[in-house]
C-alpha cells in the first residue's frame, strides 16, 4: 500500500505541473498517438481496472475475513431497503 500510495502521489504531481501545451501535444504511446488529455483519460480507468483485479484477488484470499471499509446504511446511500 505505502508503494502504491506514492506513485499516486507522484501522478498527483506531476498531473499539477502539466500546462496546456503538454495536454494537446500528440505523442505516440503503446502504437497510438494519442494528446496528453487523451493519455491521462485512458489511464485513470486503466488504473481502476487493476485497483478492481486487486480488490477480488484480496477477497478471493481472505473470504469471508474481507470487510469493507464502508457499507451503505440509508436506501439513499444504497442499503436495501
Amino acid at each position: 500500500m505505502r508503494r502504491l500510495e506514492a506513485v499516486v502521489e507522484e501522478a498527483k504531481g506531476v498531473l499539477a505541473g502539466v500546462d496546456a501545451r503538454q495536454l494537446a501535444e500528440v505523442r505516440r504511446i503503446q502504437g497510438f498517438d494519442v494528446n496528453g488529455v487523451a493519455a491521462i483519460f485512458d489511464s485513470v480507468p486503466h488504473f481502476r481496472g487493476h485497483t478492481q483485479e486487486t480488490v477480488h484477488m484480496t477477497r478471493l484470499q481472505l473470504g469471508d475475513a474481507y470487510k469493507f471499509a464502508w457499507t451503505p446504511t440509508t436506501p439513499e446511500q444504497g442499503a436495501p431497503a
